[in-house]
């Protein structure tokens, strides 16, 4: 009984170094954890892009009559590239905060792609409403979960010519992004 006690009594005291270890690995992992999210915050973490897509106004009678006759409002109509070619670079990049370190990922890309109107002009082959009007108040929407981590101006060439992008949250994604 003497040994059986002193076994137990053993098992005891060796379970305290034990327990501060486990203690040791949690703070670790609790501030590996915090310095990831740091560096997360500093270089904006994950990013989603969505699209291209065009986003093309175009009229509709919505049915309220006024002295002069029906009333029109806008709705959109949203077109997918009918091709899309993305071509990129992946730059690796390990950042340090304290004893961690993490990889960012950097990539550079180039979308091309085209959009065929002929699907839109038979929709509205029917309704003479759509006009060529319609067709200059389109916008080409990208949506990027976070734009303000774009480091170069983004370039848009359409047709041989070069367009300003601007940054938006107004864009069919529910992301913010740039047209």
């Amino acid at each position: 009984s003497y040994r059986i006690a002193l076994i137990i009594l053993l098992i005891v005291l060796l379970q305290i170094p034990a327990l501060q270890i486990n203690s040791l690995i949690d703070e670790r992992a609790e501030a590996r954890k915090h310095a990831i999210q740091e560096i997360e915050r500093a270089t904006g973490g994950e990013q989603l892009i969505a699209g291209p897509v065009i986003a093309l106004p175009y009229p509709v009678a919505d049915g309220r009559m006024q002295s002069i006759g029906s009333v029109d409002s806008r709705k959109m109509i949203y077109l997918l590239p009918d091709s899309l070619e993305i071509d990129g670079e992946v730059i690796v990049e390990e950042r340090k905060r304290g004893i961690f370190e993490t990889p960012v990922y950097t990539a550079k890309l180039e979308l091309s792609g085209t959009f065929s109107l002929s699907k839109l002009e038979a929709h509205f082959l029917n309704e003479s409403k759509f006009t060529a009007h319609d067709l200059a108040s389109a916008s080409l929407s990208l949506g990027i979960a976070d734009p303000r981590t774009i480091p170069d101006k983004v370039r848009i060439t359409w047709e041989g010519r070069e367009l300003e992008a601007k940054s938006s949250s107004a864009n069919p994604f529910s992301l913010t992004g740039i047209h």
